[in-house]
């Protein structure tokens, strides 16, 4: 009975309200800069009380942060001219990522170059640590794709850029007729801790998921 009292001698409500956009902004150097695009803010409750009691009012912030990515890749095209038949290798691109969650990459394709006359240049990878330069593959090292490779990257607590160097060896023999060949590949990455409110191929906010409850 005295508890009730209290409440009606001090008007005091908090009413559970269904969230509500509200506006974020973009913040540069201190300074308020523009509407964001890339942070929503939803607000909830609301607190009332006309009383002539002390208050302590409690606030509950929370945030749900979706994993991003940085990928540099330092070339996606190499054209060969070759004199004579033989084992070559190449710098066939650097690769940097940065993220901060797990990463997986895979690489697949690069089945080996073939010509119109159904010849074929066998083709190996190999995907060493570091910058070019800094490693050349050693013989074991060399693999035929001949199925999709996943190299899983692990988050760093530091976030930082994680380096990979991927090379090329083709091997040309002397039935290898003289005219062009081809081939293709591709490297794909997934954010492994991606949040389910992205829309994984715009990486904006997912059309339709429901707000904050």
């Amino acid at each position: 009975m005295r508890v009730l009292l209290a409440i009606l001698l001090c008007g005091m409500s908090t009413v559970a309200l269904a969230g509500q956009p509200s506006v974020v902004y973009n913040v540069i150097d201190g300074n308020i800069d523009g509407v964001s695009d890339t942070a929503r803010a939803w607000k909830f409750d609301e607190f009332s009380s006309y009383c002539n009691a002390d208050k302590c009012v409690p606030f509950t912030v929370n945030a749900s942060v979706a994993q991003w990515m940085r990928l540099v890749i330092t070339s996606t095209t190499t054209e060969w001219r070759i004199l004579k038949p033989g084992d070559y290798a190449v710098v066939l691109a650097g690769i940097d990522i940065q993220s901060n969650g797990n990463v997986v990459m895979v690489i697949s394709g690069f089945l080996g170059m073939t010509n119109e006359g159904g010849d074929l240049i066998d083709m190996e990878l190999a995907l060493v640590p570091g910058p070019p330069g800094l490693y050349i593959p050693e013989p074991g090292e060399w693999i035929p794709i001949t199925d999709p490779l996943p190299v899983p990257l692990p988050e760093n607590d530091e976030h930082d850029v994680v380096q990979r160097t991927l090379w090329m060896l083709i091997t040309v023999v002397p039935c290898d007729s003289a005219c062009e060949y081809a081939s293709s590949g591709e490297i794909c990455v997934s954010l492994d801790e991606q949040k389910p409110w992205v829309d994984r191929e715009t990486g904006g906010y997912l059309d339709g998921y429901p707000d904050p409850e």
